[in-house]
């Protein structure tokens, strides 16, 4: 029975996975002893395992509350800073960390999962600007490195560079030198975010340049992936990470990354490769076995910017294999060229922007010649950004100047601003994706001002059932919510544009004019996990779903043209009788 086993026994059954069979036991053993903070700590560790979050926290709580050693503290800690991390409450963090101290020295015992509970927990100091506390435990996590396993030892490496201690440039560079290129290619993804989160701008450009230089073809090699897996290579900008730390998952970009982080079939691989720019000429190329060309650099004022959209073009120009969204129709979709592109689609308005150079010219000269050719309000707004950020909405000539001597760089644009508010006080904006040709609803946001952001919808809905109903229909029927004339409208851009996968941002105003805020690849059109329900509205799940399977459905049925393609460019038909037949892969 449970209350006959040794702690060493639940231990042991927690270890294997026998979850229930481990609580019970740790429920005995807490009855004989309640003021236990190591068992009731993995009593909280096995309920946070088990889906359990309310009662893991009450038990850690509770064990934080008695105390313990060193280890146990920190572990406990680690458990408890994790589960508001997955609940996705980041600001409850760091003042969990400043309630409970640590004792000093530390003394991480020999086992591998104790270091991690260090090791996590100071990377979650790190992350939230506290380098005190994440160097008081790297040098205990430094002293107690014989219990880490090769994995642990990189990332206490990258965390000790970005604090600046134990491992400096040099050291870690050469230390990077003695491992095999998978390993140095994490080790250095890891120290690019550890330089971001202590702002260490010496190890940032270190690592990057490194990256760029060293590793800009990743390759799937997922287990469970052979030779019918149809391989699927996506290129991308480098300045954009996810998923850094895991050797197996590419990294960087939007969209189909995200989709590539997730995907867990063996039918498609996503390979990767970085485009460096300028920086660098690019010294490696992909493996020759792609199915498919995914080009990922999707926003055309980053991609001239940076100088990659010349290598990029040079690399899928003559290529045997389908390439979707193209380079050269990409760069059709900058904000500059869009008024030309989309110009006299019947009740569509588009707002006239112009680019400026800052160069010796005032910047009230600037102002004066924006407020001449656009008028006031105009949107003041840097050249590569999105998600609002470096925008303003300027309403006299002092402060249009003024925006423009904020901006980073020596490029802005100057935009129209054209009016589309419901009502006093309340803004729309409608998102439409185009995935193979099809139209999704992806987004119907509603904001207090005239920019529009989802992150500011969320809170708006949770208080506003009327307006979530209203995104709930356009998502369910987006064509019968939009009528005839704004589907004819869409489909007139998407005629225009001609990409394989795109969105477009759009509102109307009060007599049913449709004004285009944008249409490109670069915003996030794909949604996360279509089944995550936590972090959006269960409304949105079913249109998520559907965009998943298109994006899915088309990138498998390309590759699949891309794969006779290939082989036939390869080997040639081959010829049986008076048919030809394709060889197969």
């Amino acid at each position: 029975m449970a209350e006959e086993l040794t702690r060493a026994e639940a231990l042991a059954l927690h270890r294997s996975g026998s979850l229930e069979q481990a609580a019970a036991a740790y429920d005995a053993l807490i009855a004989a002893g309640p003021e236990d903070a190591d068992l009731i700590g993995l009593r909280g560790i096995v309920a946070m395992q088990s889906g359990d979050g309310q009662g893991a926290s009450l038990h850690l709580d509770r064990a934080l509350s008695l105390g313990g050693d060193d280890a146990v503290l920190v572990r406990n800690l680690n458990a408890r800073a994790i589960i508001e991390k997955d609940g996705d409450r980041l600001d409850a963090i760091p003042p969990l960390l400043a309630e409970h101290p640590l004792p000093v020295p530390l003394a991480p015992p020999g086992d591998t999962a104790a270091f991690g509970a260090y090791l996590s927990l100071a990377s979650f100091a790190l992350s939230f600007r506290d380098p005190e506390r994440a160097a008081l435990l790297a040098n205990a996590c430094l002293e107690g490195e014989a219990a880490a396993d090769e994995a642990q030892r990189i990332r206490l490496a990258t965390i000790l560079a970005g604090l600046g201690l134990g491992r400096e440039l040099q050291v870690l560079g050469d230390w990077v030198a003695t491992r095999d290129r998978q390993d140095a290619r994490k080790l250095w993804l890891e120290a690019w975010l550890a330089g971001q989160k202590v702002k260490r701008r010496d190890i940032v450009e270190r690592a990057r340049a490194n990256v760029l230089r060293e590793f800009p073809y990743h390759r799937d090699r997922r287990p469970g992936l052979d030779g019918d897996t149809l391989r699927v290579l996506v290129l991308r900008s480098p300045l954009t990470l996810i998923r850094p730390a895991d050797p197996e998952t590419n990294f960087g970009g939007n969209t189909i990354m995200s989709f590539a982080a997730m995907y867990t079939g063996t039918a498609l691989a996503f390979d990767s490769f970085a485009f460096p720019g300028a920086e660098s000429a690019v010294g490696v190329r992909p493996e020759p076995d792609a199915d498919l060309v995914f080009n990922n650099l999707a926003m055309a004022e980053a991609a001239y910017g940076r100088g990659a959209q010349q290598q990029v073009e040079e690399m899928t120009a003559g290529m045997t294999v389908p390439v979707l969204n193209p380079p050269e129709l990409v760069a059709r979709t900058s904000r500059l060229e869009m008024g030309e592109l989309l110009g006299g689609i019947s009740g569509v308005r588009l707002p006239h922007t112009i680019m400026g150079k800052k160069g010796d010219t005032p910047l009230k000269a600037h102002a004066n010649s924006i407020a001449l050719e656009i008028g006031l309000p105009v949107i003041i707004r840097s050249v590569a950004d999105h998600r609002g950020i470096n925008m303003k909405l300027c309403k006299t000539i002092d402060e249009t100047e003024a925006a423009i001597a904020k901006l980073p760089g020596d490029f802005y644009y100057a935009i129209e601003y054209l009016e589309t508010r419901v009502s006093t006080s309340l803004w729309r904006k409608f998102r439409v994706a185009f995935i193979d040709g099809k139209p999704f609803g992806r987004r119907l946001t509603f904001g207090r001002d005239w920019m529009v952001h989802g992150r500011h919808w969320r809170a708006i809905a949770k208080d506003s059932p009327k307006l979530m109903q209203e995104e709930a229909r356009f998502l369910a029927d987006t064509s019968g919510f939009l009528g005839e004339p704004a589907m004819r409208a869409l489909y007139e851009i998407r005629d225009r544009i001609k990409l394989d996968f795109f969105g477009i941002d759009f509102s109307f105003n009060r007599q049913g004019e449709m004004t285009i805020f944008e249409a490109n690849a670069a915003m996030r059109v794909l949604p996360g996990r279509p089944e995550d329900k936590a972090k959006e509205f269960d409304h949105m799940v079913e249109s998520r779903i559907a965009m998943h399977e298109t994006f899915e459905a088309m990138l498998l049925r390309r590759a699949a043209e891309g794969r006779a393609a290939r082989l036939a460019a390869e080997e040639g038909p081959l010829v049986l009788g008076d048919a030809a037949a394709p060889r197969t892969g």
